[in-house]
């Protein structure tokens, strides 16, 4: 039997978890699900403001357990993306913070998953696959 993976999690509320306001933030060890969440913005993010917030129902986000996100990190890293803010280029996906994939970077986004063949994956690849069609960004909300 494999043993369960312990993980540090942060207790995400609906309020406002800016960067500056981390004596707010409490954080256990549990055997909860590690996950990543995925979501499409319905306007293009604004050019001057941070996402900070954790508001994974604003952008109609699914989730993805971590044990099929973590092994693709470094392929990922090929990706441009923005973290937190569109004034801070980045690549791959912030693990434990905010990431912003703008609709270039989809379409690679979309040939790593489907590469994978999991089938835990395929509701990842069809969120892509309709950011892609609409030309949306995407937001990432990691563990």
């Amino acid at each position: 039997m494999q043993a369960r993976k312990r993980h540090i999690y942060e207790i995400r509320s609906r309020h406002n978890h800016n960067a500056e306001n981390l004596a707010d933030r409490q954080w256990y060890i549990g055997d909860q699900m590690a996950k990543h969440e995925f979501g499409i913005f319905e306007t293009e993010p604004e050019q001057d403001k941070r996402y900070d917030e954790y508001c994974p129902e604003k952008y109609g986000c699914i989730a993805i357990h971590d044990d099929h996100i973590e092994p693709l990190l470094r392929e990922l890293s090929v990706l441009e993306t923005y973290i937190h803010t569109l004034s801070r280029p980045g690549n791959g996906l912030v693990y434990y913070g905010i990431t912003l994939i703008p609709p270039s970077s989809l379409p690679e986004f979309k040939k790593i998953i489907d590469l994978t063949g999991r089938a835990e994956l395929q509701t990842l690849s069809k969120k892509i696959e309709e950011a892609v069609r609409r030309h949306k960004f995407m937001i990432h909300y990691g563990i």
